[in-house]
């Protein structure tokens, strides 16, 4: 019997046959949305990653139902983990913070990153802080094709991308979801194309992800991608092709008009800014501003949040 939470174990008693009591150290503070945890007859197979430059390691585990562990391909899921884990740290600049990974009086950093894959899910993935969760639909029972291996890495690269986007830094409301799944859907693709074997994924993502923001820009239900949210229904709701797939359009738009070094600068100072905190939109564009010298901020007419955030869709003229 295998138990998880987002924290290392503190301690661990068997009060009876059959029966053990787990504790877990205390969480670091994160949004009430993102507590997760698991318990079950899970197959464990562990690794580690090391920080290249820094005093941070991180231990490794992948779990799935024993009846899958014939079928875990352990070494790829870790491959693309430490891919992962090296190039958000290199593009971030802030250490990863969750599973314990807070640093010592000596400046060392012990933490952990789990994944466990789960049958029966209703969603694809779920970013919980240091143990993410995902449908075992993406552990293969058959010969899968590189489309859809290259589709998983995707998948957890999103979900690692969380764990900065969304976790350290959460939006202030539903009306920013943006500012996690927009951010998250661009940097899954943009690790995949930079870290590692994969090179079609910025194909996959206009053939996949671009296609399903035009079809759902069509529709009678479009909305803003910075979209006005007044109760948790109309949240519910706006996980949907534009906040995730048009919206890491835009920003993808906004990482070339800004310059590639600038738009990573910003979102280091995003993060060493904000940690632990909640933001909006005009926080993310104050930090562009700043590393570009170029008009992001909301209050100008040709403003990215007119042109792009706020608006549906642009407005073609008539012709005669």
């Amino acid at each position: 019997m295998a138990a998880a939470l987002q924290l290392p174990v503190s301690s661990q008693e068997t009060v009876s046959r059959g029966m053990t009591t787990v504790t877990f150290a205390e969480t670091a503070l994160m949004s009430s949305y993102l507590i997760g945890f698991i318990a079950g007859p899970y197959h464990e197979v562990t690794d580690e990653w090391a920080h290249p430059d820094r005093d941070l390691t991180l231990h490794l585990t992948v779990l799935v139902r024993r009846a899958m562990a014939d079928h875990l391909d352990a070494e790829n899921l870790f491959t693309i983990t430490k891919q992962g884990l090296t190039f958000f740290h290199q593009e971030f600049g802030y250490p990863y913070p969750w599973g314990g990974a807070e640093p010592n009086a000596e400046g060392s950093a012990r933490g952990k990153y789990e994944q466990v894959f789960v049958p029966e899910y209703n969603a694809g993935a779920m970013e919980n802080p240091g143990l993410v969760v995902f449908t075992e639909r993406l552990i293969f029972d058959t010969a899968a094709t590189e489309a859809q291996h290259e589709l998983r890495a995707n998948v957890i690269m999103h979900e690692m991308a969380h764990m900065w986007f969304g976790d350290l830094v959460t939006m202030h409301w539903w009306d920013d979801l943006w500012l996690k799944e927009s951010f998250a859907d661009y940097m899954g693709s943009l690790a995949v194309d930079e870290a590692t074997d994969f090179d079609t994924a910025w194909v996959a993502f206009a053939n996949g992800r671009k296609a399903w923001a035009y079809v759902q820009d069509q529709l009678p239900t479009t909305h803003p991608i910075v979209a006005d949210i007044p109760d948790l229904q109309a949240a519910h709701q706006n996980f949907d092709g534009i906040t995730y797939a048009k919206g890491a359009s835009v920003l993808k738009q906004l990482a070339a008009y800004a310059g590639r070094d600038a738009f990573r600068q910003a979102a280091q100072r995003y993060f060493a800014r904000h940690a632990f905190g909640n933001t909006g939109l005009s926080d993310f564009l104050s930090v562009l501003h700043e590393t570009t010298g170029r008009t992001c901020t909301p209050g100008h007419r040709h403003g990215w949040r007119q042109q792009a955030f706020r608006f549906s869709r642009s407005r073609c003229p008539r012709t005669r």
